[in-house]
């Protein structure tokens, strides 16, 4: 597998690590430690809710109490946390990354990729035999799918939303974890 030199592969076992699932239990992630009005997460072992840990990270212990993770702040007060949910079909920038399952456009379903082998042969090797809009060259502004062959090879973009909020990080400590489970490059 090739990685460009600001990607991670993140195993599958670990990458619920920076996104939480409602109604799952959130152990936190040293990447989210402030809460979504920018306040800094304080000592969960400073606090009364013991079971956050010796850290300053976000979690949710209890998901039938609170909806999604949330930390202690300095103030002594509670605040939810930036965590994105996982799952939520959306895209981010231009859609490059985008791996959802919207297979539509305003107009047309979306064609199978392997159904344009001179189009497949401008790519990376991979599993092409779907018809999941993406936008594999960064050609548009958002995801895309063939939509017809004839009289000759018509596309569209997809019926996808851009995400409202960013996943935004502390870059540096993402870059420099060592983490069981990832590849570090």
């Amino acid at each position: 597998m090739k990685l460009q030199s600001q990607e991670v592969a993140i195993s599958k076992k670990d990458s619920n690590r920076f996104c939480y699932k409602k109604e799952n239990k959130f152990d936190g992630s040293s990447f989210y430690n402030k809460t979504e009005n920018g306040k800094n997460c304080k000592n969960g072992m400073h606090t009364v809710y013991k079971e956050l840990g010796n850290n300053t990270n976000c979690a949710n212990p209890n998901p039938q109490k609170r909806v999604k993770p949330w930390c202690h702040t300095h103030e002594d007060h509670w605040d939810y946390c930036n965590v994105p949910e996982c799952n939520v079909d959306c895209y981010i920038g231009n859609g490059r990354r985008y791996r959802g399952t919207v297979s539509v456009t305003k107009e047309d379903p979306c064609m199978k990729w392997s159904d344009f082998p001179n189009f497949l042969a401008l790519l990376e090797e991979g599993n092409w035999d779907h018809n999941y809009a993406r936008n594999p060259l960064a050609m548009f502004s958002a995801p895309w799918c063939f939509t017809s062959k004839t009289p000759r090879w018509q596309y569209d973009i997809a019926l996808v939303h851009k995400c409202k909020s960013p996943v935004t990080f502390n870059y540096r400590q993402w870059r420099n974890a060592r983490i069981p489970g990832y590849i570090h490059i």
